[in-house]
């Protein structure tokens, strides 16, 4: 698999792997790869690893994070198209929506920690 071009097809079957990443940097040319539906789609996949669903979610955080961070106003709009459609397809992204959000309207509350070096500090304080 190229890491820095992976079809979502061949994404989905890492996800249902226990292969490790492929790329220490994976989530950020996912992130330029995928569609928010298609990460939606992968973490309410039942048959997705624990731990791939949360490097999934991962992901998404360290994509909203990057465009508020740039003011990416392309990738903001995508996002809060997501977020303001019918609710998402797991209880994951709700919260993330909800996280996402709070961001966008309150940029100045950006910290890299959670939102780009180590999104998953939020299982730490409360969940995904």
């Amino acid at each position: 698999m190229d890491s820095w071009n992976s079809p979502y097809s061949e994404v989905l079957c890492w996800g249902r792997t226990d292969n490790p990443l492929p790329d220490q940097d994976w989530d950020l040319a996912l992130i330029n790869t995928l569609s928010i539906d298609e990460f939606d789609q992968m973490i309410a996949d039942t048959s997705i690893k624990e731990d791939a669903r949360h490097f999934f979610i991962g992901c998404l955080y360290t994509l909203v994070g990057d465009a508020v961070r740039t003011n990416d106003q392309e990738a903001i709009n995508a996002v809060l198209a997501f977020c303001k459609k019918t609710a998402p397809l797991n209880m994951y992204l709700g919260l993330w929506s909800i996280r996402t959000l709070n961001l966008i309207e309150n940029p100045a509350d950006y910290e890299y920690a959670y939102w780009g070096d180590n999104p998953f500090r939020f299982a730490q304080e409360g969940g995904l």
